[in-house]
């Protein structure tokens, strides 16, 4: 019956276009989302190197005797 009726193919076309593109769109933010994560990685193992160099050096401050 709905296949009688005046334009429904052209929106069932338009549905399946539109999952083609939110499939897409889930594709590429899946990619984005990867970039993220291993940049948030590199930033946090930069971050702690320099905090361990930090804490060296006050620790070596905190060791000398007080004159």
């Amino acid at each position: 019956m709905l296949g009688d009726v005046a334009g429904i193919g052209q929106l069932k076309n338009s549905m399946e276009d539109m999952k083609k593109s939110l499939a897409h769109t889930n594709e590429l933010l899946a990619e984005v989302l990867s970039e993220l994560r291993q940049l948030n990685a590199e930033r946090m193992a930069t971050m702690v190197d320099e905090l361990q160099a930090v804490n060296e050096k006050l620790e070596k401050v905190a060791s000398q005797p007080v004159t």
